[in-house]
């Protein structure tokens, strides 16, 4: 079987792991920005409904800031639901793996803070997963800035709702860090977290077809001219990424237009503390 890298990085004494929800992989956060109303329905799925006093979180630095979050999560005590955290740059810094710039720092806060503020509606089909209703995330979050040696620095406390809390750790997926560190394009980063949910319920002698028109919806491909295009674009995404992050998963792609995605049973990705993983609940 493929084993991913060390996925555990020292942050503040503590070890941590890398997450994130298996809810936003058949209803994706939007790739750029669309306001505070972001909408989407998938057809035998369910439907995503979200509302922010700022602007809903989006782009690679809206899932990053998703990950924080469901790793913060997966650190805290169940009881106090709280966490405090030392250094914002120093958590973007673990996830991106190399110092970030001065606006990519200010995309991540801001993205983040959006993500404290937004209003999360999940209705599903399947009986995997729970639906939600008008879910905040966190009950409080505190940012307080300060100088240190010469730059702003952010510090802070989240307090997670009960419900956000429950919501992030019941749905909590590992992430290859490699990935993390490599990919830079959201749409990059969605196709590989389709994969790897996709492909973890799929028992010995199982396959699946997943045809295009289905990924149409979850992508938001509406317009005819556009969808012979995102075929190809997918098709080569795909095989990117399954080659660089999971090269031991087995597809097919049928790249017509009937066609679409056949999975196949694959050796699943082992992290190494398989202990703190909670199981996975996908669509």
């Amino acid at each position: 079987m493929a084993k991913t890298e060390i996925i555990k990085y020292n942050d503040c004494d503590n070890n941590r792991l890398r997450f994130y929800p298996t809810g936003f992989c058949s209803l994706p956060l939007p790739l750029r920005s669309v306001g505070n109303r972001y909408i989407r329905s998938v057809t035998n799925c369910g439907n995503i409904d979200m509302i922010s006093s700022k602007f809903v979180p989006y782009g690679m630095y809206g899932r990053l800031a998703l990950i924080a979050m469901t790793s913060l999560a997966k650190d805290t005590d169940a009881v106090t639901r709280t966490t405090d955290y030392d250094s914002l740059y120093l958590m973007l810094e673990k996830l991106n793996g190399k110092k970030p710039t001065g606006p990519q720092f200010n995309k991540f806060k801001n993205q983040l803070l959006a993500l404290c503020t937004t209003l999360v509606t999940f209705n599903h089909i399947s009986t995997n997963q729970r639906s939600v209703s008008n879910m905040i995330l966190v009950d409080k979050a505190t940012f307080l800035s300060m100088e240190k040696c010469g730059t702003k620095e952010y510090t802070g406390t989240i307090r997670f709702s009960e419900t956000g809390y429950k919501f992030l750790n019941a749905n909590a997926m590992p992430i290859p860090v490699k990935a993390l560190h490599e990919i830079v394009q959201p749409f990059k980063f969605d196709v590989l977290v389709w994969l790897l949910v996709s492909l973890y319920p799929i028992r010995r002698g199982q396959r699946v077809m997943v045809p295009w028109l289905k990924l149409y919806e979850q992508y938001g491909v509406t317009e005819e001219v556009k969808k012979h295009n995102f075929r190809h674009t997918f098709s080569m995404v795909l095989d990117e990424v399954a080659e660089k992050y999971y090269p031991d998963a087995r597809f097919s792609i049928d790249i017509s237009r009937g066609g679409g995605i056949m999975l196949e049973a694959s050796p699943r990705l082992l992290f190494k503390d398989d202990t703190c993983l909670t199981p996975i609940m996908p669509f």
